[in-house]
């Protein structure tokens, strides 16, 4: 009767708290190698575009010196929080950072099948699906004039492919 929870996204770590204070056995799995989701990895120094307040869990508030800033929350800090809210809810040994789930399959009304990167499956009674709205293969909209503007030299991409500023530097954004 375990339950498989996918995402490291604040769902995610809200969802296996919910879970473990009510005694029922999960675990969460990340593909990133921390919790964060996109924040993990692809938005460093980026700060968020609402306050700190949105993204606290109702018994951890972020920082007094971070909640101050008023929308300046990095994807640094959430990550930190993050982190220090697993620790502090003793729910760290429900996740598994740097294993991706590549696809899940229902196999009877009360089993699921989740098929690993690395080749292999778990079985799992209830899944719980909470990986965020971005994706590693981000469906980029067809915009008009795109291939005229990309055989230009310009270059569309989706938020979730954004590395860093240094990549913007120069550019007509």
């Amino acid at each position: 009767n375990k339950i498989a929870v996918v995402g490291g996204v604040i769902a995610s770590i809200a969802t296996v708290s919910a879970l473990r204070a009510r005694g029922l056995p999960c675990v969460a799995f990340e593909k990133k190698a921390g919790p964060g989701g996109l924040w993990y990895h692809n938005y460093p120094g980026a700060k968020n575009q609402t306050g700190a307040e949105l993204y606290e869990f109702p018994e951890k508030k972020f920082p007094a010196e971070i909640r101050s800033t008023d929308l300046d929350v990095t994807a640094t800090q959430v990550c930190d929080y993050l982190k220090e809210y697993i620790q502090e809810q003793d729910i760290a040994d429900c996740f598994r950072f740097g294993v991706e789930v590549t696809k899940i399959l229902r196999e009877a009304h009360d089993k699921w099948i989740l098929h690993f990167q690395d080749g292999t499956m778990k079985m799992f009674s209830f899944v719980i699906v909470c990986s965020g709205v971005y994706s590693s293969n981000p469906n980029i909209i067809d915009l008009p004039d795109r291939i005229a503007f990309e055989e230009a030299g310009g270059r569309v991409i989706h938020t979730s492919q954004r590395k860093n500023d240094s990549e913007f530097k120069d550019k007509n954004v």
